[in-house]
């Protein structure tokens, strides 16, 4: 068989096995679409069936480009979705709340791992992966428990979003530092051998990487603001999608961007794009442009790809780290966000359903957990412990909070869908 006709097999089999687990996690067990598919790629994967050992071949080299794309686009398509003008809006009691959610399960992770003997720069990536939440299966649990309009569920909300944006700024920092230790062509060390300092101390390296950041943001700041006039001039254009077109070339041009210049990863300037395109007066065309393509073709090849680089029988030789980091994950959540949403003025009960509505790990946490892969951060055993605890975190969720809230009628269906039209199906796949 040539190697285009067995990629399209391999495509074919990971988006039609992608969609069939999606469905059943959906339909049965009622969870996020996204647990489905990433436990089908674990399925075809080394766990079980070992597709890529039993059937090989070069096409396979292609999955983890199209996932890179996925992770671009998702991204890109997160960013389209952030409400800013609600993110200005939102309490102080939300803002603490991720604070705190995100400051807890990092020192959680960090010393979890120091504690399993692992290297400082391993210690703080597996920190900086439990730092993200993703509330699409606390969303459609307080849809069945008719309290999404409460204080909580609103609390929860707001809070997810700026809990991904920390997330994201953490993520950036660690790879900024770590992929400039590794690459001496990186633009730091450029700039270090220009101003002659061989062998830089650790705080001229530091300064100079926060600098190339720093120009980096207000570099995307400065061209993001003005992006309207751009889409504008390609709407002029006598060509198909010329609009959607533009977006994803801008879309490119900050993910490069932000790796050379700002030496942050390249999800960083693809979300940072699609908030700024969602600014515009083009929203909404560029997203049913650029949202089929997203979730019908790369992400699904994306979360298989996860499977696929995911092998859960090594967690048989990791001891307890597995077990530990799962139990601190949820357990430094619930801590976390609760004690934000208490401090902020929220009764005990309240502050509890706040923390247990967080719980849930998703695109984020996956997207953070490959990266460590991709640089070498982490290994085998550490990867398939961080997805065993994206797995575990959302089948807890819906359970702690069926059992903290009171059970109320749904809200009405055309409520639901002015609240959060585009975050389940955004995150459900």
């Amino acid at each position: 068989m040539s190697s285009d006709l067995q990629l399209l097999l391999i495509l074919a089999l990971l988006i039609g096995v992608s969609k069939l687990c999606g469905h059943l996690s959906l339909r049965y067990l009622k969870l996020p679409m996204v647990f489905g598919e990433i436990v089908g790629g674990v399925l075809l994967g080394p766990t079980l069936l070992d597709l890529q050992g039993r059937w090989p071949g070069e096409p396979w080299k292609l999955v983890p480009v199209l996932a890179g794309l996925g992770v671009l686009f998702l991204m890109f398509v997160a960013g389209l979705e952030t409400n800013t003008a609600q993110l200005r809006r939102v309490s102080g009691v939300a803002f603490w709340t991720a604070f705190l959610g995100v400051l807890l399960p990092f020192a959680g992770g960090l010393g979890t791992a120091l504690l399993f003997g692992m290297e400082a720069r391993q210690a703080i990536f597996i920190g900086a992966a439990l730092t993200a939440t993703s509330v699409s299966i606390s969303v459609q649990t307080l849809l069945e428990l008719g309290q999404l309009q409460s204080r909580e569920g609103a609390t929860i909300l707001g809070a997810a979003v700026i809990d991904d944006v920390m997330g994201l700024l953490v993520l950036s920092f660690i790879i900024a530092f770590s992929a400039a230790g590794a690459d001496a062509s990186r633009l730091p060390a450029r700039l270090e051998a220009l101003c002659g300092l061989p062998h830089p101390p650790v705080a001229v390296h530091i300064l100079v990487v926060l600098l190339c950041m720093a120009a980096f943001f207000l570099l995307a700041w400065l061209v993001g603001m003005r992006l309207g006039p751009v889409l504008a001039l390609a709407k002029r254009l006598h060509a198909s999608y010329a609009v959607p077109a533009a977006a994803i070339v801008l879309l490119c041009l900050f993910a490069v961007t932000s790796d050379l210049l700002g030496q942050v990863a390249g999800i960083t300037g693809a979300y940072l794009a699609g908030l700024f395109v969602g600014r515009t007066a083009f929203r909404d065309e560029v997203d049913h442009a650029v949202r089929p393509i997203t979730y019908a073709f790369l992400v699904p090849i994306f979360f298989m790809s996860l499977g696929f680089t995911t092998n859960l029988r090594g967690l048989a030789g990791s001891g307890f780290f597995p077990l530990v980091i799962v139990v601190v994950a949820v357990g430094a959540k619930i801590i976390g966000c609760g004690a934000g949403a208490r401090l902020s003025g929220f009764t005990a009960r309240e502050a509890l359903r706040v923390g247990a509505g967080m719980v849930s790990r998703g695109e984020v946490d996956l997207i953070i957990a490959l990266i460590g892969v991709q640089y070498g951060i982490i290994h085998a055993p550490t990867y398939a412990a961080l997805i065993l605890t994206i797995l575990a975190s959302t089948l807890v969720t819906p359970l702690l909070l069926r059992a903290t809230f009171p059970h109320l009628p749904p809200a009405p269906h055309e409520e639901i869908e002015s609240i959060i039209p585009l975050e389940i199906e955004g995150e459900a796949g």
